[in-house]
Formats: structure tokens, sequence, C-alpha cells
């Protein structure tokens, strides 16, 4: 008895565009049926929008630190603000969200204080796709981590080898000893 094995095809355009039209097709929840008040939402998210998410939360993280914000002390703020960009990114509210981080974070507080933010992640988008996210994200925190500890172990090492550190570093450690050669 011999096993038929499956008949494998090439991947064609058209199986690309709707996979890809499938993706960007938003679904809708019913939030309050007596006001009839909906929310659109990925099913699926679309690869392009996680990677604006990342480059968001980046800017963001960015602009706390150059402005000397009191945010992000600790991690669960970090995360808790990704996930206020997965409301902003996968569902109708991003027309609704501007870009500007001060007013980002008062309309997060006011989803969270309305229980809209429950409802968005218990029963709108879907967890799996939340989750694939949140990997994302530690995987980003990782790589970033990564990077800064070899950057510091290279500059070690290059201070070592360097006999003349002031070579090295001369903004940190001018030379005192300079002279106007005429």
């Amino acid at each position: 008895m011999s096993v038929k094995s499956k008949r494998t095809k090439q991947i064609k355009l058209k199986d690309i565009q709707k996979q890809h039209k499938k993706v960007h097709t938003m679904s809708t929840y019913v939030l309050n049926e007596e006001e009839n008040l909906i929310i659109q939402y990925y099913k699926q998210f679309p690869e392009e929008r996680i990677h604006e998410l990342m480059e968001e939360l980046y800017s963001s993280v960015k602009f706390v630190e150059e402005n000397n914000l009191n945010f992000f002390q600790k991690e669960e703020q970090l995360i808790q603000f990704a996930m206020f960009l997965m409301i902003r990114k996968f569902t109708s509210l991003e027309s609704e969200i501007p870009t500007n981080f001060e007013t980002q974070v008062s309309i997060m507080s006011q989803i969270i204080s309305i229980g809209l933010w429950d409802t968005i992640f218990e029963e709108v988008l879907p967890p799996d796709e939340v989750n694939r996210v949140l990997e994302k994200f530690k995987e980003y925190q990782l790589m970033v981590e990564k990077i800064g500890h070899t950057l510091q172990q290279e500059l070690s090492v290059l201070d070592e080898k360097v006999q003349n550190p002031e070579v090295l570093h001369p903004l940190v450690n001018p030379p005192t000893n300079t002279k106007v050669i005429d």
C-alpha cells in the first residue's frame, strides 16, 4: 500500500493578494447595543503595523528621556503603554488618538478609567495576536540590551588597548598641554 503525498503547488501572486486583503480587513465588535456603539479591529495584526507600533514606542521612550518626564520608571508602565499603542494601531480608534505623547497618556488613562481597556483586551483583540506583539516587544528589548552590552564591552576593550585614553575620548579627557604653533 503506497501513501500518496499531497500535491504541492507554488504560491502565486493571487494567493499573496488574498492573504494581504484578509489581514488588512477589520472586523466589528458591538460595545453597546443600546447605544449602537461599535469598535472595529484587526483579527490578525498586519506585520507593518506591528513595526510601526515598535517605532512609535521607541519614539515615545526617546521623548520621555529627552524631556526628563517621570514616565516609564517601571517596566509595567512601558508594557501598558505598548498595549495602549495596540489599541491605537489595531482598532478604529487610531484616527481618534493623536501622536502627541502627553495626549496619548491622558487618553490611555480615560480608556482604563471607563473600563474600555478591559473590554478591548478581554473581548475584542485576539489574545494570540496581543501575545505575539508582546513577544516581539520582548525580543526588541533583549536585542537593544544585547547591543548595549556589546558596545560597552567593545568600549572597555578599546580603553584597555589604547595607551593614550585621551585619543579615544578627547571630549571626556581633553589634552592639558596644547600649544599653538605659529
